[in-house]
């Protein structure tokens, strides 16, 4: 009986007490607890790095734009730069007056002006000018230089042609319009009187590709009078500069929203407001050099470059229009961008708010120990505000030559 009530007792439970199911709850909420903190400060320097690494490329594809346009500067119109350079643009686009601007520019260009003291929405050809502080964006507040970039996209390169006789109100006859197709945009100049201004026509769309005279009849761009000055007061031994079908009289500036913005000055897309266009955000501010050649021996080549502030009474607006053969003197622009992150970094210890210390120390420059002939230091400091230093940014320089004033 007694080994029988041993095989019949039930085996004894085995189990937590409460006591070590307690504990190891407790070790189990410490354990998130670390592994929520690791995954929160991952996630921060995450954030941080990737805002970082978005700025530094937006940064670089702001970089390659302007190269591209800096690059190509004057193309078309520079093999005439002693006739050209300087003159007065006049445009229309379906009969109504595009240059001079008979208006403010849009934003972030409202406070653009160019031309000669005493003027305004006058632009004068030139393959690129640098206007310094000229627009100011409402994130940085500090004004930035604006680049003006012209060029041309013919097929035909930088060969003018001369006109055979004087020109109409609907035709231009010229030696020959090799290269000249339907649509393309046409810049007349005057040869014969220095200092005249610049009409833009346009070929018309049933015009026949090369053929003589040109027929600018019914075209969007072709206008009989523009500013008060006839087409048919351009006499023979004009030039005519084939501009190609898109030809790029280009506005580059920093606005809002730490956005580079550019602006068409023909408004070959149509109203003006469609005229501006975001290139890349995350630009906090744009600064320019001037490097300005000088041939000493006559031999048609710049012997050597010095570098120039566009403020420089030498080398500023001022002077580029009093003399335009400066214009044909800047061998390569110096560009300074200073990039920001979008948003303001977040304490490790506490993702949730907005950082309150500095994550930036210190002052921001460009063109660091650059210096002009005369050795006075052309050295852009930005000297942040304590509101800005919990913002990361970066530095980008580049120099690009402009090779059809080479």
């Amino acid at each position: 009986m007694k080994s029988l009530h041993r095989l019949r007792r039930r085996p004894a439970q085995a189990g937590l007490t409460l006591i070590e199911l307690m504990v190891s709850l407790v070790v189990g909420m410490i354990l998130t607890i670390a592994m929520l903190a690791v995954l929160a400060q991952s996630e921060g320097r995450k954030r941080t790095t990737n805002s970082t690494n978005d700025a530094s490329l937006s940064g670089l594809y702001a970089m390659s734009v302007i190269d591209r346009a800096v690059r190509s500067a004057g193309g078309g119109f520079n093999a005439i730069r002693g006739d050209a350079h300087g003159c007065s643009l006049k445009a229309a686009r379906s009969g109504a007056q595009v240059l001079p601007a008979t208006s403010a520019l849009p934003t972030p260009f409202g406070s653009v002006n160019p031309g000669p003291k005493g003027t305004t929405g006058q632009f004068r050809l030139a393959p690129v000018l640098i206007l310094p502080n000229q627009s100011t964006a409402t994130i940085s507040g500090q004004t930035s230089d604006v680049l003006l970039v012209m060029t041309g996209s013919g097929v035909r390169g930088d060969a003018p042609l001369p006109t055979t006789a004087v020109a109409t109100d609907t035709s231009l006859p010229v030696l020959n319009a090799f290269g000249v197709r339907p649509g393309d945009m046409l810049l007349v100049v005057n040869k014969k009187i220095a200092g005249q201004p610049c009409l833009v026509q346009q070929a018309a769309a049933a015009y026949t590709a090369g053929a003589v005279p040109i027929d600018l009849s019914g075209a969007t761009y072709s206008s009989a009078n523009i500013d008060s000055v006839a087409l048919s007061s351009y006499p023979q031994s004009s030039w005519v500069v084939n501009l190609g079908t898109q030809p790029q009289f280009t506005l580059l500036g920093v606005g809002d929203n730490n956005t580079l913005f550019g602006y068409d000055l023909l408004r070959l897309s149509g109203a003006d407001p469609d005229a501006t266009y975001e290139i890349a955000d995350g630009i906090f501010e744009l600064k320019a050099l001037y490097a300005i050649g000088t041939d000493t021996n006559g031999d048609g080549k710049f012997d050597k470059t010095e570098w120039a502030s566009p403020n420089d009474k030498n080398y500023d607006l001022a002077a580029m229009n009093a003399d335009p053969s400066l214009m044909g003197r800047i061998a390569a622009i110096r560009v300074g961008l200073i990039l920001r992150t979008s948003l303001p970094d977040r304490p490790e210890r506490d993702p949730g708010q907005t950082q309150t210390t500095a994550v930036t120390t210190g002052n921001l420059t460009l063109f660091s120990g650059t210096t002009d002939a005369a050795g006075n230091d052309l050295t852009y400091t930005r000297t942040l505000k304590d509101a800005e230093k919990v913002y990361r940014y970066r530095t980008v320089e580049m120099t690009i030559p402009v090779r059809n004033n080479l």
